[in-house]
Formats: C-alpha cells, structure tokens, sequence
C-alpha cells in the first residue's frame, strides 16, 4: 500500500511539471536558438576597441591580410599603377599595401621578401593629409636614416614627392605659395618641409617597444611602414640613403 502511495505521489509531480512547462513554453516569447540565428553578429573590432586605456598604443583598426607567395620568383610591373614607375635595375624596395609585404628588389627579381608589415591604420593613398593616419602610395628615396630611433632603426622618405605636391595642388588642399616653395626645395635636392597640411616624418622603421602581437595582426602606424625589430636591422643590410622605395 505505500509503495502505491509513492507511486501515486511520484506520477502527480511529473504531471504537475510536464503542465507547467507546456505552459511555459506557450506562451513565453521566440527562442534562444531562434535569436542567435537572427541576430546579426557583433562587431569584431572598432577603432577605439583596444587597449584604449594604455598610454603608449592607440586605438587600431584595419586587421591585414594573410598572404603568403613565397615562391614568388618576380614582379610584373604592369600590376603596379602607372604613377608609380619602378626601377629597372639596381636595388631597391617595393612594399605592398595589398599583400602587408615588403620585397628587397635587384633590378626586377625579388632578393627577399619580409611578411606581416604594417601601414598606416586608415589604409594607403595618393592622397595624403597630416594626421590622416594614410600611408603615402607613390616612389620615394630614403633621404635620412635614424639608429637612435624609439623604432629601433628608422628610414626617413622624402615624402612629399613632386606627384604629391600636384595632387595636393589640384585638390585645394596647398595653395601656389606651398606648392612653389616645396617644388623649389626638391629641385634643390633639399627634403621637402615635414611640417605642413600634407604631414612628415614617413619613412620605414621597426617596432621599438610596440607591441609584436599586435603589428601581426593589424596596420597600425600613422603611416610609416613597419617592420619587427629583427626584420628592420636586416633589411638595414640592403638599403642606405638615395635607396627607392616604392609604396604600392
């Protein structure tokens, strides 16, 4: 008799439930699974998203590619823009903006090739402001090299180019004053002033202190070309002052 009192009791609370959660479930609203398909996915990054509290790093937030040819044996110069002509022969340095490489260049064949290069977090240009955070796309030559750098080594361009000053011009963004008084500078073969609307101090370096984590994964310098610390002090080897760089 008692072991048909429990059973009784048993069968009554597994009623009880069983009710209660087709009660629930009808008139509670969509679920769970039915949100998470639905929803649209959060945002990965945005530009203040990292470590905005730390006082040496600011915010990042273009994530590169991972492009690996290293079997690449040559460059065909047609794929690179008609404004910026390359070199044919001598040693020289292409970056590629597209693949975040660097190639060591002798005449048209590749020497050596250096991955996981940043550029600047707003992307690259033909069009460059100071403070735009833009590496400047075009054909350059180092004009000062730096071993005292926070970088560890830095190469410094002479950018503005005489394309940049033309561009600049046309747009309204100089007016003929600057454009003379820089186009007069190069001419002379002074380094074009590094302080006006058009911005300065774009060259090739390494990272210094930074953060090696986080030049892998993201462009992340106001529009310098970075390297590692390793890679800038072997790629120091090749390059020196009048050496072209051409940013593509």
């Amino acid at each position: 008799m008692f072991s048909a009192i429990k059973r009784k009791i048993v069968f009554g609370l597994m009623l009880f439930l069983y009710v209660s959660m087709a009660f629930a479930a009808k008139t509670a609203s969509p679920t769970s699974i039915q949100s998470l398909i639905t929803e649209e996915p959060p945002e990965k990054y945005s530009k203040n998203s990292l470590d905005n509290n730390a006082s040496n790093k600011k915010p990042v937030n273009i994530q590169k590619k991972s492009i690996r040819t290293d079997n690449a044996v040559s460059v065909n110069a047609r794929k690179i823009k008609e404004s910026v002509a390359v070199p044919s022969s001598g040693v020289w340095v292409l970056a590629d903006t597209e693949k975040s490489k660097l190639f060591v260049m002798k005449d048209r064949k590749i020497w050596l090739i250096f991955h996981d290069i940043s550029f600047g977090r707003s992307g690259a240009d033909y069009s460059k402001i100071t403070q735009d955070e833009k590496t400047p796309i075009g054909k350059y030559r180092i004009s000062w090299v730096n071993n005292k750098s926070k970088f560890k080594l830095f190469f410094g361009l002479n950018y503005p180019n005489q394309n940049d000053l033309k561009i600049a011009y046309e747009k309204g963004v100089i007016d003929y004053g600057e454009y003379s008084q820089q186009l007069g500078r190069i001419k002379k073969g002074l380094l074009p002033l590094q302080s006006t609307i058009l911005g300065g101090n774009i060259g090739i370096h390494g990272l210094g202190s930074a953060d090696p984590g986080i030049h892998k994964a993201f462009n992340w310098t106001m529009g310098c070309v970075a390297l590692t610390n390793r890679q800038i002090i072997k790629l120091k080897k090749y390059i020196g002052i009048g050496t072209v760089v051409v940013i593509r």
